[in-house]
């Protein structure tokens, strides 16, 4: 069964899942230090349909329950080390669209893309279909995501470099701690359910020196103000990052922004939440 984007395999064991209700912010929002660009306000007529395409994609898959579901024509599959929560955004079509729309903008053949946070391997997948395998890095610090990850990648005939390791500002041991929700994991306790586990600890700047990247992306729940104060751009040309100012608050928020404009970077696009933003220099 195909639905749009959506391609479906027999399905899993379970339950199905509760509707989800996808928000989106479409509001104008204030300038600040020449960070106004790339932003697009959704018409109600377009905002519409695609709240009633997601509605459409849950509804039937909730149903069918897949066991790969193909989304923005990368394959991922669903299954029990997926929370229903999760399951439901990515059956909506909802799962990462933000991050996606500025990335696959920006995303050019030329480019060299070296990614912070891999998760279940999505947009490591969509960079790799569009400028190949061998130009896509991808660090992931919590090591049980491994299997998963790279399930993704034998569904998609796809290799990125898979790097399971933690970067920061010297090489070792990090204790990492994994949540239940696998995006909620970080370098920080979040919960009392956290599991702490040790993960190998490489030099950020010594991987970009390594590998020379055109395009970073960063999506490390509430972990990017360290990379930020730490980085030496280098190659760098452009940036995709994910904001997580509910974890690290305004002022680590805006010394993220800061940074960036500082190295020259200005904003290209800017998610209508304000969250996920790609910088270019």
């Amino acid at each position: 069964m195909i639905i749009g984007d959506s391609e479906t395999t027999t399905p899993p064991s379970g339950g199905a899942h509760s509707e989800i209700k996808p928000t989106m912010n479409t509001g104008a929002h204030e300038k600040q230090n020449g960070d106004d660009g790339g932003r697009r306000r959704l018409g109600p007529v377009r905002l519409g349909l695609i709240l009633l395409r997601q509605q459409a994609h849950l509804a039937i898959r909730s149903v069918t329950r897949p066991s790969v579901v193909r989304h923005h024509g990368v394959k991922l599959a669903i299954g029990p080390h997926l929370t229903p929560t999760l399951v439901r955004s990515i059956y909506s079509g909802e799962y990462e669209r933000y991050e996606l729309s500025g990335i696959g903008r920006h995303l050019e053949k030329g480019d060299v893309v070296m990614e912070l946070g891999t998760g279940l391997g999505f947009v490591s997948l969509f960079c790799a279909g569009r400028i190949g395998e061998d130009k896509v890095h991808t660090y992931e610090a919590n090591p049980a995501l491994e299997p998963f990850i790279r399930e993704n990648f034998q569904l998609n005939n796809l290799n990125p470099h898979l790097n399971v390791a933690f970067l920061g500002d010297e090489e070792g041991e990090q204790t990492f701690y994994i949540e239940e929700n696998f995006w909620s994991s970080s370098s920080t306790p979040r919960s009392e359910q956290s599991r702490p586990v040790q993960t190998p600890k490489r030099k950020l700047n010594d991987e970009i020196r390594r590998i020379a990247p055109t395009f970073l992306i960063v999506d490390i729940e509430g972990g990017e103000h360290d990379i930020f104060q730490i980085i030496d751009f280098q190659s760098i040309r452009k940036v995709a990052v994910e904001l997580h100012e509910r974890i690290i608050g305004a002022e680590r928020t805006r010394a993220v922004r800061d940074r960036l404009l500082q190295a020259g970077f200005r904003v290209a696009h800017e998610s209508p939440t304000r969250e996920n933003l790609v910088y270019v220099r």
